[in-house]
This record gives structure tokens, sequence and C-alpha cells, in this order.
């Protein structure tokens, strides 16, 4: 390993990954996508997307046939010296 990959933090950060037909829009939080999609469009209340636990499966496609995935993303933060 060297100095530059010591002085790196790896981190990994939730990510809501909503797709409505051919648009891809990603978010930090269930909240945050059902805040700015709103429930009627996505055709589920974020407290039910809560209560079943979909970060637990690949995919969850919503009665209005939107695809909702969890995933994560992995940042690096350099440290400052």
């Amino acid at each position: 390993m060297d100095n530059s990959q010591k002085n790196n933090e790896i981190r990994t950060l939730k990510v809501v990954h909503l797709q409505i037909g051919d648009t891809h829009t990603y978010f930090g939080s269930i909240k945050a996508m059902v805040d700015t999609i709103g429930e009627d469009v996505l055709g589920i209340k974020e407290r039910k997307l809560r209560d079943m636990r979909i970060s637990q499966f690949p995919e969850y496609t919503t009665p209005t046939g939107a695809i909702i995935r969890i995933g994560r993303l992995i940042t690096t933060q350099k440290k400052v010296k």
C-alpha cells in the first residue's frame, strides 16, 4: 500500500436509485425520494417502503411501475495533513 492509499479513508453511503421509464434519479434516502417525487407518482407511501425493509431486496417495482433500488456508493476522502 502506497502513501496515497494510506491517507484515504474509504466510506460507503446509501443511495436510493429510482427509475421511472427511461429516467434515472438518485437520492440519499427514501424520504428524500418521496418528498421530491411524491407518493402519488410512486404509488406507495413512504411508511410502507420503510415497513417492508426495501433495502433487503435487489429492486422493488411500485404499483405505478417505478423501480426502486437501494445501493451503496463507495467514496474515499483524502485526509488533511
